[in-house]
This record gives structure tokens, sequence and C-alpha cells, in this order.
């Protein structure tokens, strides 16, 4: 089998060796380059992930999906809002709902309001509905 000279630098990433300087396979080579991929593909998603979950605060969630309806303040005031009728957050009504209610509501849809099962996740549900609390204060 032929020996082919080490193209890759493996530091840390590959567990127990580091190969820089000594003749590798093409196979070992292949393997070396496979391990790689997967190590950075998964740092990658890693690191996308950890980013998508920092921006999908309360506020931005709210910001991205409520606020065309229910407006910066929660009012409903907004053109959308008007005409599909929404709901004020301070409501007398909304500010006795529970969260479960509220919770039921985003997931399921209410009167004109979309469904945000599938679309948004159970965290991100919850952290919109502690940021539409801070409306009622």
């Amino acid at each position: 089998m032929k020996r082919l000279p080490s193209v890759f630098v493996v530091i840390a990433l590959l567990p127990g060796y580091i190969r820089s300087s000594q003749l590798m396979t093409k196979k070992e080579i292949q393997f070396v380059n496979t391990r790689l991929r997967f190590t950075l593909a998964g740092i990658i998603v890693a690191s996308a992930t950890v980013t998508v979950h920092a921006q999908d605060s309360g506020p931005d969630i709210y910001k991205s999906k409520c606020q065309m309806c229910h407006g910066a303040t929660g009012l409903g005031d907004t053109p959308a809002g008007k005409s599909m009728k929404a709901i004020p957050f301070n409501s007398p009504d909304l500010v006795k709902a529970s969260d479960a209610y509220l919770i039921a509501a985003t997931k399921n849809g209410k009167g004109k309001m979309p469904a945000y099962a599938g679309k948004l996740t159970d965290t991100q549900i919850n952290e919109v509905i502690a940021y539409i609390r801070k409306f009622q204060k």
C-alpha cells in the first residue's frame, strides 16, 4: 500500500494523537478528512443554534411575530390589529387570564390570530408570554 505524506495538522479535534509529520495511508487521510468534516459541521451547527436561540428572546419573538397586530405597546392599535380586533394586553380579561390560557391561545390560535404550534417552541412561547405580562404592569 502506498503511503502519502500527511496534509493535515490535527490538533485536539481527533482523540488521542497528532499526526502532522508522519506518513499516512490514503485510507487514513480519508478517515481524518471525514472526521474533520463532521466535527466542523457539528461546530457550525452548534454555533448557529446558539446564535438562533440567543436572538429568539421574548422581545425579539414578539417584534417578529406579534407586534404587527398587537403593536409595540400591546394595545392592538395597529391597522392590522384594529381590523382583526386584537384585544389589548392590558384589558381586564387578559390581565386575569392564566399563563396556561395565553399559551393555549398562542399555540392554537384565537379568533383571527393564527396558531403558532410548530412555528414556535414551548420555550419561545413562554418567553413571549413573560414579555406580554410586562405590558400589563
